[in-house]
């Protein structure tokens, strides 16, 4: 690990969310808030098979 400039080590917690916006979405711009909210949110909810989570649907 030791060496190379490229290589970031991020400890993750309760706070990656928090990471995810900060980073993924605000500074390097990888995806709009829409996209990285549903890449936290109904993505691993589909992923997991969880059909009434990760959505806001009017009548659910």
């Amino acid at each position: 690990m030791i060496g190379h400039a490229a290589l970031r080590l991020y400890v993750m917690d309760a706070g990656w969310a928090t990471f995810v916006l900060s980073q993924w979405i605000r500074e390097q711009q990888l995806f709009s808030m829409g996209e990285g909210m549903r890449r936290m949110t109904s993505e691993p909810a589909r992923v997991l098979g969880l059909t009434d989570r990760g959505s806001l649907v009017p009548g659910k």
